[in-house]
C-alpha cells in the first residue's frame, strides 16, 4: 500500500472511533435525562404522599405539569430514548388522564400562560384525535 491509502485508512479508522464515541455520549445523555425524570415523578410522588395527599392525584400538582411540559421540550431536542418517549407521551393517549390533566391545567393555570408545549399536545390531540405520532407533536 503507498502512503495516501494507509492515510486514507488511518482517517477512516479515526472517523469510525469518532462515530462511535458520538453514539455513545448520545446514549449516556439520553440515559441521564430519562433518569432525572423519572427522579422527578417520584420526588412528586413522594412529596405528595409524606404531605398526606393521595400520590394517584399526582396530576393535579403544578410540578407534574411542569414535568409534562419539560419533557416534551427535551423530547423536543432529541434527548429521550424513542421508545421512553413514546411510552411517556401515550400517557396522554387515555382517559381519563389526558381529561385529568386537562382539568389540573385549568386549575393551576387558568390564564394559560404557562405550559406551553404540554397545551400544543394536547390541543392537538382534541383536534386530531387522542393518539397521535410522537415524531408529529406539536408540543415537542
Amino acid at each position: 500500500m503507498d502512503t495516501a491509502t494507509l492515510l486514507l485508512l488511518g482517517l477512516l479508522l479515526v472517523a469510525c472511533v469518532g462515530l462511535k464515541q458520538l453514539v455513545d455520549i448520545k446514549r449516556a445523555s439520553r440515559a441521564a435525562a430519562s433518569s432525572a425524570y423519572v427522579q422527578r415523578y417520584w420526588q412528586i410522588a413522594d412529596d405528595l404522599r409524606r404531605a398526606g395527599s393521595d400520590p394517584h392525584r399526582i396530576h393535579e400538582d403544578p410540578r407534574y405539569l411542569q414535568l409534562l411540559d419539560d419533557e416534551l421540550a427535551v423530547a423536543a431536542i432529541g434527548l429521550l430514548d424513542e421508545q421512553q418517549w413514546a411510552g411517556w407521551h401515550g400517557v396522554l393517549d387515555e382517559e381519563p388522564p389526558r381529561t385529568r390533566v386537562v382539568d389540573a391545567l385549568q386549575v393551576c393555570d387558568p390564564e394559560a400562560v404557562a405550559f406551553l408545549r404540554l397545551r400544543r399536545c394536547l390541543d392537538q390531540r382534541q383536534r386530531d384525535g387522542a393518539r397521535h405520532d410522537i415524531s408529529r407533536c406539536a408540543g415537542a
